[in-house]
């Protein structure tokens, strides 16, 4: 009994004392031999005997007095029934001073404010969860990465207000509440309360209580940067350039150097890859984002037609030339081009591409006056133009002077991290677009579109949500929403493909 920190002390059937604890002995101010053999109420006025003998069942905390060698104290008094047989043998009693109570409890609400201090001082998101996924704890930094205050996410279940991806297939608190184990640096995308879109790193762990039972959860979260570049909008593809792969981290890191200097780059990458929009994105962020952002497709447009699009033509100049027309470039002027598959332009008008680039200055067709531009070019190809210049079919010195500035996008293939954010982001685009309230993936979808090679890269990713989304109408994306020849895949894939990914 003295591992108590109360006053405990056992009674026998007849309620007289037989056993007290040091911690009993010094509340009521008597040595043990005084106490033993008293009966309980010469001590304890109030001891409950009666409702104790009753009802045979406990009674807890009552608040009641005994008597001390300097008179009276208040006490909150247990009460334990010792029973053999449904026969009552003796009780056990517990008591504890309320003014001890009381410095309890001051102690306590004096820790629980320097825990607060300190839970709301540090400058990463922290939250805590019970059993049911409800939030119990929610600090400032919280409330400044989500936009949400304490009063609005207290008692609601955690996914309602983070809405991840990863909630549905690979939440970290599920998987702490689960396996018990910790979650460390787990990278994942919530959205804030304005809808925004937001990169975190993740850390989780369990909560237990005294007894050592898993009571919920605790997670702390903080805003990863320099993840996108945002702001360009486009009619028929992405908001944004999304990526937080090395290689798409080293890419815009490069952007602001290469958008604010005026030479002429090359976008090297395969069909599919984004190279239009990266255009785009360095256009906007250039001194020249006012002007003109003109695009020429050079395969699309047949060889006989491609000089006169390019350059213009005066009238007369060819039958059917019966007015003046500027070309692409004098529209252009003081803006960017984007030349679209630069590698496919035929060898006689690379020359006169050439010449733009070092005099600044071109012919219109049937004129021999020369027009003065002042134009960036961006150039972008899916072919090797080395091979290209070594096979003769592009020009050596044009190839050095498009070159100034490279930037290579890689295939999606080679960065499949990318994968599960560029499907959150998909997902989050086309719900708006279609009106249909899509939520999440199913873990299988999710291994299958991450294990495929994606030979047309974003653009082939972006056709299959497009037609998830014409044929969906559940909330959440399964096996059977994807194309017939990725469900074919559902065989081939192993399980345990998602975290290798």
């Amino acid at each position: 009994m003295e591992c108590f920190k109360e006053g405990v002390a056992v009674v026998d059937e007849n309620w007289k004392f037989i056993s007290i604890n040091d911690k009993g002995c010094e509340a009521i101010g008597l040595k043990r031999e005084k106490v033993i053999g008293k009966d309980c109420a010469e001590i304890f006025p109030t001891c409950f005997k009666e409702e104790v003998l009753k009802r045979k069942n406990s009674i807890f905390n009552k608040k009641t007095t005994i008597k001390t060698g300097d008179g009276e104290m208040p006490v909150y008094m247990s009460v334990v029934p010792i029973l053999e047989k449904g026969k009552l043998k003796g009780a056990v009693v517990y008591f504890r001073s309320v003014n001890e109570c009381f410095d309890c409890i001051k102690k306590f609400k004096e820790r629980e404010q320097i825990f607060k201090t300190i839970f709301d001082s540090v400058a990463d998101g922290i939250f805590t969860i019970n059993e049911n996924w409800e939030i119990t704890a929610f600090n400032n930094a919280a409330e400044r990465i989500t936009g949400y205050s304490k009063e609005e996410v207290l008692g609601i279940k955690c996914y309602k207000i983070f809405q991840s991806l990863d909630c549905q297939n690979t939440c970290p608190l599920k998987l702490v509440m689960e396996k018990r184990i910790a979650v460390t640096k787990r990278e994942m995308v919530i959205r804030r309360k304005n809808g925004m879109r937001i990169p975190v790193l993740v850390s989780a762990s369990f909560l237990k209580n005294e007894n050592g039972k898993v009571i919920g959860c605790v997670e702390i979260f903080r805003e990863i940067q320099d993840t996108k570049i945002i702001g360009i909008t486009e009619k028929d593809g992405f908001d944004e350039i999304i990526g937080r792969s090395l290689k798409m981290r080293s890419i815009f890191e490069k952007i602001p150097v290469i958008a604010n200097s005026d030479l002429n780059v090359l976008i090297e990458g395969e069909t599919g890859t984004g190279k239009d929009l990266l255009a785009r994105v360095i256009h906007r962020y250039s001194p020249r984002n006012r002007k003109p952002f003109i695009t020429v497709s050079c395969p699309s447009i047949p060889d006989t037609l491609l000089e006169s699009e390019l350059f213009g033509y005066k009238k007369g100049a060819f039958t059917g030339a019966i007015s003046d027309k500027p070309g692409k470039f004098e529209i252009c002027n003081g803006g960017t081009i984007y030349l679209d598959e630069v590698g496919d332009i035929p060898l006689h008008l690379q020359v006169k591409l050439l010449r733009v680039i070092e005099e600044h200055e071109f012919e219109k067709l049937g004129d021999n006056s020369p027009i003065k531009v002042d134009v960036r070019i961006i150039a972008a190809t899916n072919k090797n133009l080395e091979e290209e210049v070594k096979k003769g079919n592009f020009r050596e010195d044009l190839y050095y002077r498009l070159n100034v500035l490279n930037i290579r996008l890689p295939p999606l293939r080679e960065r499949k991290e990318d994968i599960p954010l560029l499907i959150e982001h998909l997902i989050d685009k086309l719900s708006k677009k279609r009106g249909k309230e899509v939520i999440g993936i199913e873990e299988k979808a999710m291994e299958i579109l991450c294990s495929y090679e994606w030979p047309g890269n974003v653009r082939e990713l972006q056709n299959v949500f497009e037609y998830i989304f014409v044929h969906i109408n559940s909330r959440v994306i399964g096996v059977n929403c994807l194309p017939p020849y990725l469900r074919q895949r559902k065989r081939e894939v192993k399980i345990g493909s998602l975290s290798k990914v």
